[in-house]
C-alpha cells in the first residue's frame, strides 16, 4: 500500500502567499493526515539534485502540485523529477490552471483537482491510501488504465466556509528551497519571501466574483459552477479568530492584507459588524480590494475608523470602448473619478491596476488611459500589466476570431511581460511621482519626435537612480 504521507508544493513566484496550498494544508492536517509544504519561489534556484534526495527521504503517497498557467512548465519539470526519485508517488497538480485546463495537465500528472479542493484532495487521499479507484469523486480527473482520460465536473462550492480550518504557518511542517538549499521553513523565510518585510498577514473573507472580465479566469469559473458568481462571505466572527490566531503565533504583524475579488460585496450588515470588531479586537491597519462605485463615502468613513489605509482598484483602461468592447466590463469615467475622489477625502491611498500594453487597443485609446491618470488627485500608486489571454477567457477566444498574435505568453512571463521601451507604459509609471505641470506637458508634447526623445532619456535616467537606491538599500 502507498504511503500514506501528503507533500503539497508551491510554486507561486516570490512569495509564500499561496493561500490555496496553506488552506489544503490545514484541511489535511485537520483530518489526521501527515502532510507537508515545500515553497520553492525561486524556479532560477531550483536544485533537482536536493529535491530529490528530499522526496525520497520523504516518502511520499501522494505530492500535489499547486499552479498558475505561469507555472505549467515548472510543474513539469517537477513531475518528471518525482517519477525518477519517486516513481510509485501519485502525483496530482490543482489550482487554477489544472482547472481550466485538465486534459492538458493529464498529460503529465496522475490526477487533477479541478475547483476547490479542500474537500476533493481528501477524498482522493483516501482513495490513494486505500488502494481504490479515483475516477469517480467529483472535482477529480484522471488516467484510464486502458489510456484516455476522465475529468469529472467539480465538487460543489464549499457554502459554509467557517467549516474550513484557518490557514496556518506550520514552523515544524514547512520547507523552502532556493540558493541557500532546501531547509525548514521559519521566521526569517517568512519574512524575506514576503510582499512587504513579513509585516503583514494575507487572507479572504469571501470566495467568488460575480463579474465575467474577459481577461480573467472567473469568467470561465462562472461557467463552470453555472453559479453566475454567487458570493460566499466567511463570518465577521470566523475572519476575527482566524487573524488574532495568526497574531498568536506568526510574531509581529504590522497591517493585515485581505486579496478577496472584491471586498464591498458583502452586505452592510456585515460591513457594519466588522468594522466594530476589527476596530475593538485588532487595531491594525488594512488593504482590501473594491470595485469602483461599490461604495460611498459614509462606507470608507467607517473602514478608515477601523484601520483601512490602501485600497486596490482596478481601473484597466481609461477607454470606455475598450471596457465595452473588450474587457467586458462597465465603465464610467465620470464615477471612476468621483470613487477616487472619495478616497482621497478619507485619507486612504489608492493602488490602480492598468492593462497599459493592449493588442486590442490603439494610441487613442491608450492616450485615454494617460487623460484619466492625469486627470486623479494625488497620492496615488500604480500596478502597471500587459493584457495576457489567458486559457479559456473570453479574451483567449477574441484573440482568435480575430486572428491576433497575442505578444505575451501566458505559459511565460504573462501580464508582467510588458515593453519598459513603451511610451505609454513609461509616462504612466512616472505620472504619480512627476509634478502634475510636467507630466501634462510630456502628454501635450507626446508626438513631437525630439520632447518623446528627451522625455525617454529622463526616464530612463529614473530608472536607473531607482535601481541603484533598491541596490543600496
Amino acid at each position: 500500500m502507498p504511503s500514506e504521507k501528503v507533500l503539497l508544493i508551491s510554486i507561486l513566484k516570490d512569495s509564500h502567499r499561496n493561500l490555496s496550498c496553506l488552506s489544503l494544508f490545514s484541511a489535511l492536517a485537520g483530518r489526521n493526515i501527515d502532510v507537508k509544504l515545500l515553497f520553492l519561489p525561486k524556479e532560477e534556484e531550483y536544485d533537482e539534485a536536493a529535491f530529490g534526495e528530499f522526496v525520497r527521504g520523504g516518502d511520499f503517497g501522494i505530492i500535489g502540485i499547486s499552479l498558475m498557467t505561469s507555472g505549467f512548465n515548472f510543474a513539469k519539470a517537477l513531475t518528471s523529477a518525482v517519477r525518477e526519485h519517486s516513481p510509485t508517488t501519485h502525483v496530482v497538480w490543482g489550482g487554477i490552471h489544472p482547472t481550466l485546463m485538465p486534459d492538458e495537465c493529464l498529460d503529465h500528472a496522475d490526477s487533477v483537482c479541478v475547483g476547490e479542493g479542500e474537500l476533493t484532495l481528501q477524498r482522493l487521499a483516501e482513495a490513494v491510501f486505500s488502494g481504490g479507484d479515483a475516477s469517480g469523486i467529483p472535482g477529480i480527473g484522471v488516467k484510464k488504465p486502458g489510456g484516455g482520460k476522465v475529468v469529472n465536473k467539480p465538487a460543489p462550492l464549499i457554502n459554509d466556509l467557517d467549516s474550513l480550518p484557518f490557514s496556518r504557518y506550520d514552523w515544524d511542517g514547512f520547507y523552502l528551497q532556493d540558493a541557500s538549499g532546501l531547509r525548514a521553513f521559519g521566521r526569517d523565510e517568512y519574512v524575506r519571501y514576503s510582499n512587504y518585510n513579513g509585516d503583514d498577514y494575507t487572507l479572504m473573507a469571501s470566495r467568488s466574483c460575480p463579474f465575467s472580465c474577459a481577461y480573467c479566469c472567473n469568467s470561465f469559473l462562472n461557467e463552470l459552477y453555472g453559479n453566475k458568481g454567487r458570493i460566499r462571505t466567511r463570518s465577521v466572527d470566523n475572519v476575527i479568530q482566524e487573524i488574532k490566531h495568526a497574531m498568536s503565533y506568526i510574531g509581529e504583524i504590522k497591517f493585515i492584507n485581505f486579496i478577496d475579488d472584491h471586498f464591498f460585496l458583502s452586505s452592510k450588515e456585515w460591513l457594519g459588524r466588522f468594522t466594530e470588531r476589527y476596530a475593538e479586537e485588532i487595531k491594525l491597519p488594512f488593504i482590501v480590494r473594491v470595485v469602483p462605485g461599490s461604495f460611498d463615502e459614509d462606507d470608507m468613513k467607517k473602514l478608515k475608523a477601523a484601520g483601512l489605509r490602501f485600497v486596490q482598484i482596478g481601473l484597466q483602461s481609461g477607454s470606455e470602448n475598450t471596457h465595452k468592447q473588450i474587457f467586458n466590463r462597465k465603465f464610467n469615467r465620470d464615477k471612476f473619478i468621483s470613487a477616487a475622489r472619495i478616497l482621497n477625502r478619507c485619507g486612504i491611498h489608492p493602488f490602480y491596476d492598468v492593462i497599459i500594453q493592449n493588442d486590442f487597443e490603439n494610441d487613442a485609446d491608450r492616450d485615454e488611459t494617460l487623460r484619466l491618470l492625469l486627470d486623479l488627485k494625488k497620492p496615488f500608486s500604480l500596478f502597471l500589466f500587459a493584457l495576457t489571454p489567458f486559457p479559456k477567457t473570453r479574451l483567449e477566444t477574441m484573440y482568435e476570431e480575430r486572428g491576433i498574435k497575442p505578444r505575451t505568453d501566458p505559459y511565460g512571463k504573462g501580464y508582467a511581460d510588458y515593453d519598459e521601451n513603451d511610451f505609454h507604459y513609461q509616462l504612466a509609471g512616472l505620472i504619480p511621482y512627476m509634478p502634475g505641470f510636467a507630466a501634462r506637458m510630456v502628454f501635450r508634447m507626446r508626438k513631437v519626435k525630439a520632447a518623446r526623445t528627451a522625455f525617454q532619456v529622463y526616464y530612463r535616467a529614473a530608472k536607473t537612480r531607482e535601481r541603484k537606491n533598491v541596490t543600496a538599500q
